[in-house]
């Protein structure tokens, strides 16, 4: 996986790094429906760890690897450290700043 399908929006009043379910079931090889079905039975907040936004369902990261865990398949658990990676690159961007 080269690049995740990384968006910004505001959850919460805050601006927020998002993936959307649909991709989310895409880069990881599960269905749609597994994840919806998989979320529903999680105690997610609405406006904090997801928002339905333009017909689909915008996910914070750590709801993403959450459900990436729990579905346990290799290319999820591939997706799960791409992500990792991702905020662990943040976190240097951040420290060389200071």
């Amino acid at each position: 996986m080269n690049k995740l399908p990384i968006s910004r929006t505001h959850i919460n009043g805050k601006r927020r790094i998002v993936i959307s379910m649909k991709q989310l079931a895409k880069i990881a090889c599960i269905s749609e429906l597994t994840l919806q079905q998989t979320a529903s039975k999680l105690p997610l907040r609405k406006g904090i760890d997801y928002v339905y936004k333009d017909d689909n369902y915008l996910l914070t990261l750590a709801t993403c690897q959450t459900l990436l865990a729990i579905s346990g398949t290799e290319k999820a658990w591939k997706s799960y450290h791409s992500i990792t990676d991702f905020l662990q690159s943040l976190n240097n961007k951040r420290s060389k700043k200071r």
